[in-house]
């Protein structure tokens, strides 16, 4: 079977961005060594703004399945479903979720709403754009603000826990620049946080569910900053560490499963994703859902899977053979 491995080749630097290319080589190794044909395909700016270019370098691979690692660019995180859009024209098998989900996903507050109407708990909130003004009428403090069109953790830092409407009034402008495409104002949950992976189709495959109690560590960021994600430097990103194989109530368990495979056929979500909920006052909150995440043999979901038995070759393979066709 002959696998392309298409993932984008961006010169910013930024440690989310480099990770995909990182991640693309260790697919490309574990996937030659278990027998498949395996070339790569790394997409710059200007290919990608090329379309027949682009076109013309995708058909004459003659893949049997993309391997669908790009993310888009530090500049264009909209690239991303761009892409498997162009994908899903030429009519080329890849991996993971098809354009319309990553599109509806890169938009928070659009994917909320979704989540609402299908009676999923989501934390109350607003989207602020450029030339908005900060409504009277807000959840209780303390607030949370985050990119509304970001992923990644991309503008999440000490910042965006927000305390009272002063502090509101000057995050707001700076963020806002930072960010013109809008932010979410939201209620931030203070319990515990559970990332749950699945993989496939619906009703699909739960991978495993992850804990990270931020309580055991109260003189860190009481949730994930970009730091915790991608900057060795900080503390966060040693000691923040979500727990693939900590105990969970049963009870509990199954009711994060029940509502991530909720979430992820009201998103159309195919191939890998994952849904992050914090819990509060007794209930379980939807506050993320990342289509196509990180899978990189350190990442969580490729944890969740190891804490099962599965190698990472394994996973490899169910991504695979669960790929849009």
């Amino acid at each position: 079977m002959k696998i392309l491995i298409a993932v984008a080749a961006d010169k910013t630097g930024r440690p989310d961005v480099s990770d995909a290319l990182r991640c693309a080589l260790a697919v490309a190794e574990t996937l030659a060594q278990n027998g498949y044909a395996v070339s790569m395909l790394q997409v710059d700016e200007a290919l990608a703004e090329d379309r027949d270019a682009l076109c013309s370098a995708l058909r004459s691979e003659q893949p049997d399945c993309v391997f669908n690692l790009f993310e888009g660019f530090a500049d264009n995180p909209a690239g991303e479903a761009d892409f498997a859009e162009l994908l899903e024209g030429l009519a080329l098998p890849f991996t993971g979720n098809r354009a319309a989900t990553l599109r509806l996903c890169l938009d928070k507050q659009k994917t909320k709403q979704l989540l609402s109407e299908h009676h999923i708990p989501v934390p109350a909130g607003i989207c602020l754009r450029p030339g908005d003004t900060i409504p009277e009428a807000l959840p209780d403090f303390p607030l949370f603000v985050k990119p509304c069109c970001e992923d990644a953790s991309v503008g999440i830092d000490d910042h965006s826990l927000v305390m009272n409407r002063d502090a509101l009034s000057c995050i707001v402008p700076e963020k806002l620049a930072q960010f013109p495409d809008g932010i979410i104002v939201e209620t931030f949950l203070s319990g515990i946080e559970y990332n749950v992976g699945c993989i496939g189709i619906p009703p699909y495959e739960v991978l495993g569910v992850s804990v990270m109690d931020y309580g055991m560590f109260p003189e860190l960021p009481q949730f994930m900053t970009y730091g915790a994600k991608w900057e060795p430097a900080t503390e966060e990103f040693h000691r923040l560490l979500p727990d693939p194989v900590a105990e969970i109530m049963p009870a509990v368990r199954q009711q994060l499963e029940r509502l991530a495979v909720k979430a992820g056929q009201a998103l159309s979500c195919c191939g890998y994703f994952r849904i992050d909920f914090r819990e509060h006052r007794g209930t379980l909150w939807v506050i993320d859902v990342n289509p196509n995440p990180d899978i990189n043999r350190e990442s969580g979901l490729v944890r969740q899977a190891s804490a099962r038995g599965m190698t990472y070759a394994q996973v490899l393979d169910k991504i695979i053979k669960n790929c849009y066709t």
